[in-house]
């Protein structure tokens, strides 16, 4: 049966963000809260801390004690700081003035503060007020949350940082301004406020999502006359001592910490992934104004690569696993008397000396963490493609490692630290082909040929052993490859047994692990897996059980009904293929919603229709909501009052994909039938069965081979040449 049950942000994604409707009244930051309430993701400081603030774990991580005791005895000495300080005073205690107005006057005075200690040097970042709200990405991918309007009060950025166009990608740290010593972020028996601290945890939600390979958000609170700072990670957060502006060590801590952020501490000192380097825009000329990365080999005589463009899928959770999905070239050196590695190494990033042409094969890298105590993505996928030749609905592993980076290293500013066997490392990999989320599908063949491919590898992997378990608009793709029109990826949750279908979360492998022999023996600092050989040489055994089922898996708007049911009730369940269709249909439902809200006119009846279907499937953040409203509906309904009202006209949608949306939503409805028809068997007796039952109870009807059957059928239609239905073609929007 599947392990006790916990839930996160990442499996909760607001897709359709509701303004102010009470059904949906259970918002991201109160989820943050809960999240962050689970024993050991908050660490406070020591008691000895708030006295000897510089020996702090935050403190010491952001070296404010490599600031010249000189520095600080001039911002002490400093009239205008003193000044700004005062009136920090003056306004939080004046009781006569609004909460807003107070927030208005602390910005004048702490931007005065902020630009007095850069004047005492030539600092490499700025403090900025911030004028607008950064997107989460350039390029704000539609399968991850709509980014909201998240206005922090400063942020710090390079001084060649335009405000006028503010993303989180320039973001090197966050700073909030809050007018009263009551808006503390977290509570003395250590439980994030559900205002200011929650506030807190979004901000760095969104700073690790939106900037690029961010590893930890950094971020303080004045509140009033008081400072706290905050490092939050995939893992938890750590708080600093709460320090007082009035008294002489707070003070000083303040003028270092904003001197150390401005002046000392680097892009990787401030969370960047130590692994990747920063390429200058002059490299990649083709890569519309995107920043690029070079990603360092994932083992011995393997590619260099460089990011292409925007990334094409960012998780937006705070903790877990941070996934962030990119299009990558391997890098090319142009000078035959030197290899990339010599050139990467030598720090000469010219474009003469090195690139990637634009005309080069493109492949798709992933980055996210994982706990020591499971086997890594690239592990299943090599086993999975040690099962034959393959699927080509399957994505192709074709590199992949941890790569030395920890959250207890981060900790514990040690790489060479041993890590206990639930902490969190950071995995990354390379799988071809490149595609595009399902939802941006250019014509209906398009889209029915890659989800058939899509269920198709799916079908393979069960009937191989394997169950996905995580089916969500980030693992379903449609390809680049003409050959290939669709894929699944994302096989981290998987479950690979020989008993697959016994209910046994569990993952056979070899006597001794990779990770439990790397715990043993070697440091986060140097650790690469084996290469694919070696694991292949290795990979002979399979007789003990490492676990894969810690958490319920899934993303909570695509799961199965009987699976939401089960965490709505805290109860175990015993995980099917059948589970993972019935998500396959949840995932189709949402890419044609998605496009329907965009293609129909803007403020018509049939996009309010739309726009409100969408939010009814996929806008509830509650497990206690999305259940009931699978009960009643699903992401399938809306075809049934659309064909009524006459929304869906033919150059909206065809008349065989609409048949086909229908005899969907008909197997999701007689397979309800058939849960209730269960249910009776067992209230009742055998002898009160046959007057309960008109007939037997039949088997699975949301299965592989009806759904895969009812598409087909759809794609014949549309392929004859005398059909005389449209494709979709641009948005309306």
């Amino acid at each position: 049966m599947a392990s006790p049950i916990c839930i996160g942000v990442g499996s909760i994604s607001n897709y359709a963000h509701p303004a102010n409707d009470v059904k949906y009244s259970v918002s991201i930051r109160e989820c943050l809260v809960d999240e962050l309430s689970v024993p050991g993701k908050i660490l406070l400081p020591k008691p000895a801390d708030t006295l000897n603030p510089d020996e702090s774990d935050v403190y010491l991580r952001l070296k404010i004690k490599a600031v010249d005791d000189a520095v600080v005895d001039g911002c002490v000495g400093d009239t205008a700081i003193t000044r700004a300080l005062d009136a920090l005073s003056r306004i939080s205690a004046d009781t006569t003035i609004t909460k807003l107005r107070k927030e208005k006057l602390m910005y004048f005075e702490l931007q005065t503060i902020f630009d007095r200690v850069r004047m005492r040097g030539d600092g490499h970042f700025r403090f900025y007020r911030s004028q607008r709200s950064p997107d989460i990405v350039s390029n704000a991918n539609p399968i991850s949350e709509v980014p909201r309007k998240l206005e922090f009060d400063f942020s710090l950025s390079t001084s060649a940082a335009s405000q006028s166009k503010s993303f989180w990608r320039d973001q090197q740290a966050w700073i909030e301004a809050k007018p009263s010593i009551s808006d503390t972020p977290v509570t003395q028996n250590g439980v994030l406020s559900q205002v200011s601290g929650s506030q807190c945890a979004d901000y760095a939600r969104m700073h690790m999502s939106g900037s690029h390979f961010r590893v930890f958000s950094v971020g303080f609170l004045v509140f009033g006359v008081n400072l706290c700072t905050t490092i939050f990670d995939r893992d938890g957060v750590v708080f600093s001592p709460t320090l007082s502006l009035e008294d002489p060590i707070g003070r000083r801590t303040f003028f270092k910490l904003v001197y150390s952020l401005a002046f000392i501490l680097s892009e990787v000192e401030l969370g960047l992934d130590p692994t990747v380097i920063r390429v200058p825009p002059s490299l990649v000329p083709d890569n519309k104004g995107y920043p690029a990365f070079i990603i360092p080999p994932l083992a011995p005589d393997e590619a260099y690569w460089i990011t292409a463009e925007a990334s094409l899928w960012t998780s937006v959770s705070l903790l877990g696993r941070g996934t962030c999905v990119w299009p990558v070239r391997a890098l090319e050196s142009k000078d035959p008397r030197r290899s990339v590695k010599d050139t990467v190494s030598s720090g000469t990033l010219n474009p003469v000396l090195l690139g990637a042409s634009s005309g080069s094969k493109r492949y798709i890298l992933k980055n996210a963490w994982r706990r020591v105590g499971r086997d890594s993505e690239s592990l299943v996928y090599q086993y999975i493609q040690s099962r034959g030749e393959g699927h080509p609905g399957i994505a192709r592993w074709t590199a992949g490692a941890d790569v030395g980076v920890s959250v207890a290293g981060l900790h514990a500013q040690n790489p060479d630290v041993l890590l206990p066997i639930d902490s969190q490392v950071l995995h990354r990999l390379v799988i071809e082909p490149v595609g595009k989320a399902l939802n941006k599908y250019d014509t209906e063949l398009e889209l029915l040929k890659g989800f058939k491919m899509s269920l198709e590898g799916h079908k393979w992997l069960c009937d191989m052993g394997i169950l996905h378990r995580d089916i969500s608009p980030g693992d379903l793709f449609l390809s680049d490859d003409p050959e290939v029109p669709g894929f699944l990826a994302d096989v981290e949750s998987a479950i690979i047994s020989g008993d697959l279908f016994s209910g046994q979360d569990a993952f056979e492998t070899r006597t001794r692990t990779i990770d439990e022999a790397v715990v043993e023996r070697r440091s986060c600092d140097n650790y690469l897996s084996p290469s694919a050989a070696d694991l292949q040489s290795e990979r002979i055994e399979f007789t003990n059980t490492q676990r894969r089922g810690a958490v319920m898996t899934g993303t909570l708007q695509f799961m199965a009904r009987e699976v939401l049911e089960a965490l709505r009730d805290n109860d175990s369940i015993r995980r099917t293929p059948e589970h993972d269709v019935e998500a396959f249909m949840n995932v189709f439902g949402y890419s044609l919603l998605y496009r329907l809200c965009r293609r129909t006119q803007p403020g018509s009846d049939a996009q309010k229709f739309f726009e409100m279907s969408f939010t009814d499937a996929f806008a509830s953040l509650s497990v206690s909501c999305i259940p009931e409203s699978r009960m009643s509906s699903s992401t399938l309904s809306w075809i049934c009052a659309a064909s009524k009202h006459g929304y869906l006209p033919p150059e909206i949608m065809s008349r065989p994909l609409r048949r086909l949306v229908l005899r969907l939503y008909h197997l999701y409805i007689a397979h309800k039938v058939v849960q209730l028809d269960r249910l009776l068997v067992q209230e009742y007796s055998d002898s009160d069965v046959e007057d309960q039952l008109s007939t037997p109870v039949p088997a699975n009807l949301i299965n592989h081979k009806d759904i895969l059957k009812a598409i087909e059928k759809t794609i014949k239609r549309l392929e004859a040449k005398d059909a005389q239905f449209a494709c979709h073609g641009p948005s309306v929007k």
